[in-house]
């Protein structure tokens, strides 16, 4: 049973580079993990923020991230998508939609039940 289930085949999805210039003096190609990268170092600008999780596709950005206050949680949302978009935009990269997604929630203080 099991041993059969490990044989059915599985779609896999590959990433593929983006090109960025491809012209008569050569061809420049921007790594997945480059545009992730750059993406979830904006997000890590918040102190808000505690982790951030980029994941490029060739359409669409998501941005996975964990904070630590939950009111203001609409402001950080917004501000983690504006700070993908102008990424993309000083590192010459197409805009792309961005998704921004909370993963969790980890309080700084906790509080004792007596």
């Amino acid at each position: 049973g099991y041993l059969a289930f490990k044989e059915l085949p599985r779609p896999h999805l590959t990433r593929s580079e983006l090109r960025l210039v491809d012209d008569e003096r050569g061809v420049v190609d921007v790594a997945p993990r480059a545009i992730e990268r750059a993406v979830e170092g904006a997000a890590l600008e918040y102190d808000a923020v505690q982790n951030a999780a980029a994941r490029y596709a060739t359409d669409e950005l998501t941005v996975n991230i964990s904070v630590s206050r939950a009111r203001a949680l609409p402001d950080i949302l917004r501000a983690v998508c504006a700070q993908a978009h102008e990424q993309l935009a000083v590192h010459g990269l197409p805009d792309l939609p961005v998704n921004v997604t909370v993963t969790g929630f980890q309080r700084t203080q906790r509080r004792e039940l007596a």
